[in-house]
């Protein structure tokens, strides 16, 4: 039977001098995990089952900003849900537990659904759908994944092994008539294609657990993550994925460290231009949902206090002046971003010059060239990660010696001690 509930909403707005958010009830305890725009519709997913309540699954849309909601008939059951959703062109795709691991289509807007995969083991870290005849998903055991390069039914397994297991926990993409994709992997390295998986060309990220991920343009990559310390940190890449440089978030404004590194838990992301984007995410120091945003690169970010005590999972913009954010407990929460929300303080980094590493590849010398006034440590490790060149390092501009590092790809890491970290590759060459 198919489940059509309409409500017409009276909003609640939650106002703090001249802040506002409105707060849209949906009737539901699910977490929104997933906000997705099709056209003028949002379209409004639930993540995770509450196996405290009957039904776990919620499937929703909104065609005029939240006025009135739409309730949508479940995919499966009403005990899966589902763990990835996304729109391309005209069709939804779904990711969904089942016992079998399957993958489903909708081609009418979501009111049925096909199976048009089903996968032998649960192993999929993230999935993406370029167009209906190229998708991706990465596993985490073994370096496997699956792509579709000829249609969206008809999927290969293959095996990223070249520099130790890399398990896929990411995936971003862009299309710009080459099919681009990127994935970021636990163990810090990045591949990426342009053809549709036919060749893939590797790079290294500084973060071991990156949570999302967004081209800006062909070039220019943003991702947060988790770094090894814990600490949820914004990472750039301006040359399409090959270095990497970042820091913390919520470094410098007030946010109390604690322990464990997770205070702030940056959860979702929207860059609407290279230099200007929203994350938002949740500090259990302040207990309520932050904003960061950033409008030059993401050097520095303004945070921005919400007044709601819940965690913020997906952010979504559908207009110049609107974005809808969701949450923990059926939380659906609309941001007219004409409205100024209340500073809670700046974050970021110094104005950033990117560390330059030539000639590259080298052989006898390689010349390090550092921001004015950096300080910190150098390294160079190999593939494995074994560490062959390390050095502290203050001046703007050095010559380090390669006479005992032996040909080959390494991996060179600059940790600033301001926090700033950045990294990339070098060949050697004898």
């Amino acid at each position: 039977m198919k489940r059509i509930i309409y409500f017409a909403l009276l909003s609640c707005v939650w106002q703090s001098g001249t802040t506002q958010l409105t707060i849209i009830p949906l009737g539901t305890q699910e977490p929104i995990r997933w906000l997705a725009k099709h056209n003028d519709t949002l379209l409004i997913v639930s993540g995770e089952a509450n196996y405290y309540t009957p039904e776990h699954y919620y499937f929703a849309k909104t065609a005029d900003l939240g006025q009135t909601i739409i309730t949508l008939p479940s995919p499966t059951d009403t005990t899966h849900v589902m763990e990835f959703f996304q729109v391309v062109g005209n069709d939804y795709y779904v990711y969904a537990p089942m016992g079998r691991e399957v993958v489903l289509k909708s081609r009418d807007f979501g009111w049925t659904w096909d199976t048009i995969n089903f996968l032998d083991q649960p192993w999929i870290n993230d999935f993406l759908m370029i167009d209906s005849t190229f998708g991706f998903m990465g596993g985490p055991y073994g370096g496997e994944f699956r792509i579709a390069n000829q249609s969206d039914t008809n999927w290969v397994t293959g095996t990223f092994s070249a520099f130790g297991l890399f398990n896929v926990d990411v995936i971003a993409s862009a299309s710009y008539g080459d099919s681009t994709m990127i994935g970021y992997g636990w163990n810090g390295y990045t591949q990426r294609t342009d053809d549709k998986g036919q060749t893939w060309n590797w790079g290294y990220g500084t973060s071991w657990d990156v949570g999302k991920a967004q081209f800006v343009n062909k070039d220019t990559i943003f991702s947060i993550g988790r770094a090894p310390s814990k600490e949820t940190m914004f990472y750039h890449s301006f040359d399409g994925g090959q270095n990497h440089g970042g820091f913390q978030l919520g470094e410098n404004i007030g946010i109390p460290p604690k322990q464990d590194g997770l205070d702030f838990v940056g959860t979702d992301m929207h860059f609407d231009s290279p230099n200007h984007g929203y994350i938002i995410g949740y500090s259990s120091s302040f207990n309520e949902g932050l904003i960061f945003e950033t409008s030059n690169y993401g050097q520095n970010w303004s945070i921005y206090h919400t007044g709601i005590n819940e965690d913020l999972y997906s952010l979504q913009k559908m207009n110049d002046t609107i974005y809808f954010i969701g949450g923990r407990k059926g939380l659906l929460i609309k941001w007219n971003t004409n409205y100024p929300l209340q500073l809670l303080g700046v974050s970021g980094e110094e104005e950033v010059t990117p560390i330059r590493l030539y000639p590259n590849p080298a052989s006898s010398v390689v010349q390090i060239e550092l921001p004015p006034l950096s300080s910190g440590e150098f390294a160079l490790s190999d593939l494995q990660g074994k560490i062959v060149m390390k050095s502290e390092v203050s001046s703007m501009k050095i010559e380090m010696g390669l006479s005992g590092v032996l040909p080959g790809i390494y991996i060179w890491r600059f940790t600033g001690d301001n926090g700033n970290k950045e990294s990339g590759k070098l060949s050697v060459l004898k």
